[in-house]
């Protein structure tokens, strides 16, 4: 799932049922990007037939047959999932975020790994280029965050209050080839 202030989505594997409506918005984002790329004379483009679209979703399906978490979808999220967030906090440190998640998600941007064996999210300040939160109840899916949070990042970036238990963040930095101070 992403959240990105109140505007809130989730992001989940895609099924079959999903095509359809994945479809669709593939559609409108890249008619709406041809249209603001487009150049003097060139001809207006046109939304896909509907035999283009239908092999848009065959081709779809079929990925879903050889790489089924290789396929996402985002859909609406609900305040559940500040609620999970706060369980969590609780048991990695001993207590929750509470009012904090609110204020974070106004002025940062949530990632957040729903998984019910392996939850995590991280908070990350595009404009300043870091991750002031992290937490996840699984190393890898820490990584999985971290590097999100990495591959976010315009410029230089910081990842800072390592600990020893976060054995995996120094992995991950090493990788990234981060200067480790």
């Amino acid at each position: 799932m992403i959240m990105s202030g109140m505007n809130a989505a989730r992001i989940r594997l895609m099924t079959e049922d999903d095509l359809h409506d994945a479809e669709r918005a593939s559609t409108v984002t890249f008619l709406d990007s041809d249209r603001l790329a487009m150049r003097v004379g060139d001809p207006e483009p046109e939304p896909p037939t509907p035999d283009v679209s239908r092999r848009w979703i065959d081709r779809m399906r079929f990925f879903l047959t050889v790489d089924p978490e290789g396929c996402w979808v985002a859909e609406d999220n609900d305040d559940n999932d500040l609620e999970w967030m706060d369980r969590l906090d609780a048991d990695l440190r001993g207590a929750g975020h509470g009012p904090d998640h609110r204020y974070m998600l106004n002025t940062l941007r949530l990632v957040v790994h729903d998984s019910r064996d392996r939850p995590g999210y991280v908070y990350i300040n595009d404009t300043a280029g870091w991750a002031p939160l992290l937490a996840a109840a699984h190393p890898e899916t820490a990584r999985l965050l971290l590097w999100e949070a990495l591959a976010s990042t315009q410029d230089e970036t910081l990842v800072n209050c390592i600990t020893t238990p976060n054995h995996w963040a120094v992995d991950v930095g090493l990788a990234a080839r981060l200067h480790l101070a």
